[in-house]
């Protein structure tokens, strides 16, 4: 598929654009930037044009970043524009084909892509009404390295919403790289409890000293010395590169993965188009010279949190509209195409609830390896359902099940109770500790040992 202005060309056949009324974006989505976080701009009613014009105080004033081409503003008609007076295959002037929703192209390698003003219109609607994000710095300026690494590892697998004020806590407390590098690991996991993936916090660690003992402080300016970085890979050394030191990169994500397969209608199913997604994003790049990679990257991913969203996508606040195979097909909705779901293994075990007579409850610090490595917890079983002899105790009594979700696997512990009245005598790997209810909602324990802790307050009742 190759774009044109006002017309695509299906399968070596051109077709038109629908005319539509096309709303004031500028005011429009003002109103979803002024939502926020939450992504749910109202659709107002705006002043509707007839024509897919931008705006005319857009129109009056030069873009920054956008080249003008020769010629622009020439009252003379371009070839593109004649095209329209004319009846095209497919078009509603050719009353010799019938009307038919368009059909999809299939995706296929050296596809061009968009056309070359794509990335230019949608980075200057980002300029307008980007989110207001603590991380972020004002469009067209190079971000804070140290700050947009934090934010970008937070932000793996987890929501704006719950990472920023976590982000914000992080940076009270280690304001730069060598703070964060001079932490205590206990300190840095109980402040990351409850965002997950707790690999992320204990190499957060690491890359900051790695930073400071390899880089003298400074994040290297270089993609592949980025990714040798604990917690970096690929993409998070992409979005560092653009936003940071504005490297000719784009980082995909789930939004720009949504977004390109919109524009582009590509009908291979994910993750097998992911190597042609990064391309064709690659090429919007590539084909906007002037505009800033920065930009660029957080509008890709603006777009897709705010507008282009997995279900009922804004399409008449879109800035990019006009530049969109699945919006012309009528069809949004159908793209991005999904592999089916390989359904979880569920697994199961026992976790114990162990109280002495002082009223305190048994922890353990998990091993250095392995899910929630490090972390404090209460004692459990194998999640294989295997019981474990060492912690059999007196008067069992189970107080109920809870219900975990991993990556790869869901998980149903049963909370079993017991009185111990020989601590001393257990024997358990890892640090253990005795603490009342009130330290235990303290101490930052991982989601998973949190849904335990009601089952406990109803013991103290």
């Amino acid at each position: 598929m190759h774009l044109h202005s006002n017309r695509i060309r299906l399968r070596g056949e051109f077709r038109p654009y629908r005319v539509i009324p096309v709303i004031d974006h500028a005011a429009q989505c003002d109103k979803l930037a002024r939502k926020g976080l939450a992504g749910d701009g109202a659709n107002g009613t705006g002043n509707v044009r007839k024509t897919h014009t931008k705006p005319r105080e857009i129109q009056d004033k030069p873009i920054p970043g956008k080249r003008q081409g020769a010629g622009e503003g020439d009252s003379k008609k371009s070839p593109s524009t004649q095209l329209q007076s004319q009846a095209l295959p497919g078009s509603r002037e050719d009353k010799t084909v019938s009307s038919r929703t368009p059909r999809r192209r299939e995706a296929r390698a050296g596809d061009p892509g968009p056309s070359a003003s794509f990335g230019t219109d949608l980075t200057d609607w980002y300029r307008r009404v980007h989110r207001k994000l603590p991380w972020r710095a004002k469009p067209g300026i190079c971000h804070d390295a140290y700050r947009t690494w934090l934010s970008e590892i937070m932000l793996q697998q987890t929501t704006v919403v719950t990472v920023i004020p976590y982000y914000q806590k992080f940076l009270e407390r280690w304001p730069t790289v060598f703070d964060l590098a001079r932490a205590d690991e206990s300190d840095v996991l109980r402040e990351w409890a409850g965002l997950g993936y707790y690999a992320r916090g204990r190499n957060l660690l690491k890359g900051a000293r790695m930073v400071v003992a390899d880089y003298n402080g400074v994040f290297p300016a270089d993609l592949d010395a980025l990714q040798k970085i604990p917690g970096i890979g690929p993409y998070t050394a992409s979005a560092i590169g653009a936003m940071a030191f504005g490297l000719k990169t784009v980082p995909v994500d789930g939004n720009v993965e949504r977004v390109m397969t919109r524009i582009c209608a590509i009908d291979e199913p994910l993750p097998s188009a992911k190597p042609l997604i990064k391309l064709l994003s690659q090429s919007v790049l590539d084909a906007s010279p002037d505009v800033f990679s920065g930009d660029l990257a957080q509008a890709f991913m603006d777009l897709g949190a705010t507008v282009c969203t997995p279900k009922s996508p804004k399409c008449s606040l879109c800035p990019v509209q006009v530049h969109c195979a699945a919006f012309a097909a009528g069809v949004p909705e159908q793209y991005p195409v999904m592999a089916p779901k390989v359904e979880k293994p569920t697994r199961q075990g026992d976790v114990y609830v162990f109280r002495n007579r002082g009223g305190q409850y048994l922890t353990v610090r998990r091993a250095g390896k392995g899910l929630l490595a490090g972390m404090p917890g209460f004692p459990t079983t194998g999640w294989d359902g295997v019981k474990d002899p060492v912690l059999a105790h007196k008067n069992p009594v189970v107080l109920g099940t809870v219900r975990h979700s991993f990556t790869h696997f869901n998980l149903i512990l049963r909370v079993v109770q017991g009185d111990v009245h020989r601590p001393k005598s257990m024997i358990l790997e890892g640090e253990m500790g005795w603490y009342n209810v009130d330290q235990l909602l303290l101490m930052g324990l991982p989601k998973l040992f949190q849904k335990v802790l009601p089952l406990i307050q109803k013991i103290e009742k």
